[in-house]
């Protein structure tokens, strides 16, 4: 604690530890008759050789402090570039993952991207871009030493968001799973012979059911206005903040 506050306040310490020898110099002078005439070269150079190590010991002092601030700045300045680099390539990789563009590679119909093509895509590309997430998650806690909460928080918001996104493709297979069944009863009952069987009950819930994984689809779409598309313009906004106050 000491040695913190004569780091900080070196300057101010050492201009007032001159002022004090200077007036104690002074009151030695009045109170036994000596002045500054009476001094030989011996005692100037003493007092030379003083002000000299005073002032060199200022200069190191602030020195040293000069360059600890400019060390930790351009090491806080890499962990920032880094950071938003991974950050950024995360962002660009939930673009590709919801993007509606992209579609399954394996469409057969005894693969479960028959029953499912929507969710079956987007899994595919998840596992396609874990890479590129696991390299962000590796330098969390340097990123939250050095950077801060805030940058911690990012990290966390697009661990959450991959997350949810793996949530909704399972319930949109949990739910298209549930269609290929329901219509697989429908077939049987349209092939029986008997006309009074019903099935509009059947239809109805497929249609309920449809709705649903058409409310999943908008949610994890993407574009300017869709709800992913303002998540992640957000958190590229969040980034960019980052590296603007650690980089200038």
């Amino acid at each position: 604690m000491l040695l913190r506050f004569v780091k900080k306040y070196a300057e101010f310490l050492s201009v007032g530890g001159f002022c004090a020898y200077w007036i104690w110099d002074a009151k030695l002078s009045a109170y036994w008759n000596v002045t500054f005439s009476t001094y030989d070269a011996k005692d100037w150079m003493s007092m030379a050789n003083t002000l000299a190590s005073l002032t060199v010991s200022i200069v190191a002092l602030y020195g040293i402090n000069s360059w600890k601030k400019e060390y930790k700045n351009k090491k806080k300045a890499e962990v920032a570039i880094e950071f938003a680099e991974h950050a950024l390539n995360a962002i660009d990789s939930f673009k590709h993952i919801t993007s509606i563009l992209t579609l399954p590679q394996d469409t057969s119909e005894d693969s479960e991207n028959s029953i499912d093509p929507f969710s079956a895509g987007i899994i595919h590309k998840i596992n396609s871009c874990h890479s590129t997430f696991n390299k962000l998650f590796a330098i969390r806690n340097r990123s939250q030493i050095t950077l801060g909460q805030e940058a911690d928080n990012i990290i966390k918001d697009i661990k959450l968001l991959l997350f949810d996104i793996e949530q909704q493709c399972r319930k949109h297979y949990a739910i298209a799973k549930n269609i290929h069944e329901i219509e697989k009863g429908i077939r049987v009952l349209c092939a029986t012979p008997e006309p009074n069987v019903r099935h509009t009950t059947p239809q109805k819930l497929v249609l309920s059911l449809q709705d649903e994984q058409r409310a999943i689809s908008k949610k994890l779409y993407h574009d300017e206005e869709s709800e992913m598309g303002i998540m992640l313009s957000t958190l590229e906004e969040r980034i960019n903040r980052i590296v603007s106050k650690n980089t200038f």
